[in-house]
């Protein structure tokens, strides 16, 4: 990327345009609280305007009623528009009240923001153990030799048979609490990037429908 697509992106992503904005903190802390945090989507309008709400009087609280002036429908309006469109917003057929979810930018912004604060535990083992396992994977499945792949089969059989002979014996490992939590904090590392693909699937899947409509129109 040079200058001008990096100045491009300044001028014209929905993601930037968040940092910059002045209410730019009450923005990203409400979408972690309501999407990030539980690691949900879909949310219906009230439900968030209730969430807001809480938020906005505890802010007011600490800093004025002139902090934040306006009421929650009406930051929820402005985040959706298009102009911004940290959110979207969309009608579910059947249903009269309107949905929203966070867009695959402000989602972006969030993520930076977290990583942003640092993490006290960083879950290292449980990653090595998967990128190992997918390169074992990729050399296992990707060899011709029949004579090969027995022999690994047959080392993992034994590998297995051993295992199941500890623990006839007794000899039980247990994972240990940093183990644990290692393997806790990946899983919902990859739960919530799961979530963040859905999104952007979604996403380009709306887009190249436009695209193709707009053919279609031409």
């Amino acid at each position: 990327m040079d200058y001008y697509a990096i100045n491009a992106l300044r001028e014209n992503h929905a993601g930037w345009s968040l940092l910059r904005a002045q209410n730019a903190p009450l923005a990203v802390s409400f979408f972690m609280a309501a999407f990030t945090g539980p690691n949900q989507r879909n949310l219906g309008r009230q439900q968030l305007i209730d969430s807001l709400d809480d938020v906005l009087f505890g802010l007011r609280d600490a800093y004025g009623e002139d902090k934040f002036p306006r009421q929650a429908s009406e930051y929820l309006d402005d985040w959706a528009a298009p102009e911004k469109a940290w959110l979207r917003k969309y009608y579910v057929p059947g249903q009269d009240e309107p949905r929203y979810d966070l867009t695959a930018a402000a989602e972006d912004v969030v993520r930076w923001v977290e990583n942003l604060r640092g993490r006290d535990f960083v879950a290292t083992q449980s990653r090595l153990t998967s990128i190992f396992a997918v390169l074992k994977q990729l050399v296992q499945q990707s060899e011709t030799d029949p004579e090969v792949r027995l022999k690994e089969l047959q080392r993992q059989r034994d590998g297995i048979d051993a295992e199941m002979q500890r623990i006839r014996d007794g000899n039980i490992r247990v994972m240990t609490a940093p183990e644990a939590l290692d393997h806790f904090q990946q899983l919902t590392a990859i739960a919530k990037d799961l979530l963040s693909d859905f999104r952007e699937v979604e996403q380009n899947f709306r887009k190249l429908d436009r695209q193709v409509r707009e053919q279609i129109a031409t």
